[in-house]
């Protein structure tokens, strides 16, 4: 992901970080920031990171071999290199050198991330397409696929949230290829392993929570307060303009995510009368569903959709909630709606003339 970004001044890359002690001579220039040695390039800075199973600094000496000017370790890890810089958190590290490396990109950008157990994908796809029909240029970055306006592929991360360094890598090619706002999953793990530290968000969506990944968090308490982060750290930051949530008031934890929010809230809802954006089913069938969907200044539109279940009515409301807290003027959502297709392998039909349904559902 580094290959075709020019390299920066060491000196002022170091100037992101705390660090504890720095020995050795540094180089001019810093040249990518890797955390895996198997794709150190020469003139990268490697950081060993901790890890769950073995420790990144047993890796030092193959990251010298294929050409790291130096490293950055936890303090007291000895470390023969070029130049070493100890830190107290090396993953904490890596994501404020990745940010610096490639100039903050997400300070370039409306930042949308979404969070919670289920719908993440499905939310994102439908936040970033209703974007591109409203006329914006958007990025988005999903379990299922990557995209940039109508530039669209298979996702090459293996995360659903990549580490920090591919993430500020696809931010920042976001930003040159001319993208104004940018749509992103955001993991539980990617939130307590720090992938999205310095990462500047305008908006957290919160879709439901459910137990899940609890042999990483412990116990749900924590898997919960490790994706109520992405709200807490909406009210810090340097871009100017709104920031805001968007919460699920129908789920039972959606009082968490509010009192995380420094910042005003949008919610929506199917059961309560009282949300920002609130939804009223009026027809679910096997390939769609129709509902109407009230906004905060009184507007009312009935939309029809490919997407059937009245899980995928709780998506749209939280994608229409969003481009509403983003100041877009949703007039086109009923004539939008109808164009918008699913995500492939969630909940997808295939048709080969056979007598019976077959339905593809990463579930």
């Amino acid at each position: 992901m580094t290959a075709d970004w020019p390299g920066v001044q060491t000196a002022k890359l170091l100037q992101a970080l705390r660090p504890r002690a720095v020995r050795g001579d540094l180089p001019p220039v810093v040249t990518g920031i890797a955390f895996d040695s198997r794709r150190v390039k020469p003139g990268d800075l490697f950081v060993a990171v901790p890890g769950f199973k073995t420790d990144g600094a047993r890796f030092i000496p193959d990251a010298l071999a294929r050409g790291a000017v130096g490293v950055v370790v936890q303090t007291g890890v000895p470390a023969e290199a070029p130049f070493v810089v100890e830190v107290a958190d090396p993953r904490a590290a890596l994501a404020d050198l990745a940010a610096a490396f490639y100039g903050q990109p997400s300070r370039s950008l409306r930042l949308v991330g979404v969070t919670g157990t289920d719908g993440k994908t499905t939310t994102c796809h439908l936040i970033g397409r209703l974007l591109r029909a409203a006329g914006q240029r958007v990025a988005v970055l999903t379990t299922v696929y990557t995209a940039v306006a109508d530039d669209e592929r298979p996702t090459p991360f293996n995360h659903t949230t990549p580490e920090a360094p591919d993430l500020q890598a696809w931010l920042a090619a976001a930003v040159r290829a001319g993208a104004g706002h940018a749509v992103i999953e955001v993991s539980s793990h990617a939130l307590a392993l720090d992938r999205v530290r310095e990462v500047e968000f305008d908006a957290a969506v919160f879709t439901n929570l459910t137990p899940e990944h609890l042999d990483f968090h412990g116990t749900f308490e924590a898997y919960r307060a490790a994706k109520a982060r992405l709200f807490q750290a909406l009210g810090s930051g340097v871009k100017g303009g709104p920031k805001f949530g968007v919460v699920n008031a129908d789920d039972p934890n959606s009082h968490h995510f509010r009192r995380a929010c420094r910042v005003p809230v949008i919610d929506y809802g199917l059961d309560r009368f009282d949300v920002s954006v609130r939804g009223r089913v009026l027809e679910l069938a096997a390939d769609r569903s129709c509902f109407e969907v009230r906004l905060p200044d009184g507007r009312r539109y009935e939309l029809t959709t490919r997407f059937p279940g009245r899980f995928n009515v709780y998506n749209w409301l939280a994608a229409i909630g969003t481009l509403y807290g983003l100041g877009l003027d949703l007039d086109f959502l009923p004539g939008a709606a109808p164009a918008i297709s699913p995500v492939p392998g969630r909940l997808t039909e295939v048709e080969a003339g056979q007598p019976f349904r077959v339905v593809v559902d990463f579930a």
